[in-house]
């Protein structure tokens, strides 16, 4: 079936695989059916906060249920997201918002003061869904005004790194990701059963391929939080039990992974797709890898 915006296909998805795991976390996991009415009474929230389509909405996004959901809601609404890095200095924080003008900021914990005063200055407001009472009177059923949305509508907003000294923001339309999709799901042969493993954090754009790839196919994302990517064996361990099927990192984790001699013929058994892109991998190094796991996965450059 063709789509013409991200939140019919969602809402699609989310039917199809209701009962279905979407998020593996170590003490927890999400239903397809969890997260699309989570993600449909914080669209009904944002709703009410006055966000339109177009509006842009920021989110100190850290892997929990809850930051995913606020993607989704602001894609049912037509409005435009942007994960923003929550340890930015304070004046690259102030040239993001500055930037791109959000009419919210959500947080998927709580807020630091920095952020808060930063925000205060430039008169926006924070909202913190670590606890998400406030969103309890809100419906949970899907939203008949996303089907207005068009595919030329901005889904989300990635910051570059700001290697000039000024992030820039690259708009991403709904169009572009539904492309993306066609081409990410057919090329990896994406099923059900897949998991991905997550390491890249919600504002890098290497994030995009997990999100989407995996949320938009019947897939599980297993969100992999910053304490645990700088924890090498609790790394190793949560891949590993969790039985992810595809990693995409840039290079230099992958190396870095080898350095520190975590990988070996008894990790990473269950992944059959290393992919990996963003800057070059030394040809020794890719040998290391492939002698390992060539055997059972394919390594795939982006």
């Amino acid at each position: 079936m063709a789509y013409f915006n991200l939140a019919q296909y969602f809402y699609d998805i989310a039917d199809n695989y209701k009962k279905e795991i979407v998020l593996r976390y170590e003490d927890e996991t999400i239903t397809y059916e969890e997260l699309n009415g989570l993600s449909n009474k914080i669209a009904n929230y944002l709703l009410s906060k006055g966000i339109k389509p177009y509006d842009v909405v920021g989110i100190f996004n850290t892997k929990e249920a809850v930051g995913y959901a606020t993607m989704i809601a602001c894609l049912k609404i037509g409005a435009t997201y942007t994960n923003i890095d929550e340890e930015n200095p304070s004046v690259r924080l102030e040239k993001i918002l500055h930037t791109c003008k959000p009419k919210l900021l959500i947080s998927d914990h709580t807020s630091s003061n920095m952020i808060k005063e930063v925000a205060n200055s430039l008169r926006i407001d924070v909202v913190d869904f670590s606890n998400s009472d406030e969103l309890k009177s809100f419906s949970d059923k899907n939203l008949e005004t996303s089907t207005q949305i068009i595919g030329s509508t901005p889904a989300y907003i990635m910051f570059t790194s700001g290697s000039t000294g000024t992030p820039k923001g690259v708009t991403i339309s709904h169009s572009n990701v539904l492309s993306f999709l066609g081409w990410s799901i057919d090329r990896y042969e994406v099923t059900s059963k897949d998991r991905f493993a997550q390491v890249s954090p919600m504002y890098f754009d290497n994030s995009v391929f997990d999100f989407y790839t995996a949320l938009f196919s019947g897939a599980s994302l297993v969100p992999i939080k910053k304490d645990t990517t700088t924890n090498l064996p609790e790394l190793i361990k949560l891949v590993d039990n969790m039985q992810c099927t595809i990693w995409f990192s840039v290079p230099s984790f992958l190396v870095y992974l080898q350095t520190m001699r975590v990988l070996n013929d008894k990790t990473f058994q269950s992944i059959r797709v290393f992919t990996f892109g963003g800057e070059g991998f030394p040809k020794t190094e890719l040998k290391k890898l492939y002698s390992l796991y060539g055997h059972q996965a394919k390594l795939v450059n982006v």
